[in-house]
């Protein structure tokens, strides 16, 4: 058993234990357990249990099962899983969005909804400022106390957002270090982050 057992992630070997032990003791069946393995075996990563207890002669009684890999039906569900908190996320913002005047709440509403769809720490919006050559931090989520409100950022070509006000079309740059395209501002990678993708919010104007 324990041999079986380290196979499985650590978390949830008490379970798997339990469920083997009960299966024995009182003579029913497992079915349905799922676990992750400690560690994946090539594309095999998450495992559905099944065993049952038999008595031989002798009185002794044993346990026997089989496992399945299930580890796309488990990125399915967990993808859709995703996508439903998502859609039900947008039809919430959409929803304020039809009752709300207060562009400053919606934008705040935005950024906290995009950072807990993505399970990502930072987000935030750029406001295009009249003087055509710089935009400001509007509202955000992870940065240093302060920023949000106060902190503008060149609009000129070869910055990150000019770049992307040029283009008019997502911008996603998987490595700062590495980027030709632009200049990464320095407060992205003061706070840590090595890449990103924006887009650009149109307006009435």
């Amino acid at each position: 058993l324990s041999a079986l057992l380290a196979t499985v992630h650590p978390e949830c070997r008490d379970e798997l234990r339990d469920a083997l032990e009960h299966c024995a003791t009182e003579h029913e069946p497992l079915r349905y357990l799922r676990t992750p393995l400690a560690e994946p075996v090539g594309a095999i990563r998450v495992i559905e249990w099944f065993a049952e207890a038999e008595d031989r002669p002798g009185g002794a009684r044993v346990v026997h099962g089989t496992a399945q890999n299930v580890t796309p039906e488990q990125e399915l569900e967990a993808e859709l899983a995703t996508r439903a908190r998502q859609q039900a996320a947008l039809a919430r913002f959409g929803s304020e969005a039809l009752v709300s005047a207060d562009f400053a709440s919606l934008v705040e509403s935005a950024v906290g909804i995009v950072a807990g769809i993505l399970e990502i720490e930072h987000t935030g919006v750029l406001e295009f400022l009249p003087d055509g050559e710089s935009l400001l931090l509007r509202a955000g989520r992870g940065w240093d106390e302060g920023l949000v409100g106060e902190l503008t950022v060149p609009a000129g070509r070869r910055s990150y957002a000019g770049y992307i006000l040029e283009v008019g079309e997502p911008v996603i740059c998987e490595d700062f270090s590495e980027e030709e395209r632009f200049t990464p501002p320095e407060r992205l990678l003061d706070h840590g982050l090595t890449s990103g993708a924006v887009v650009v919010i149109a307006g009435d104007g």
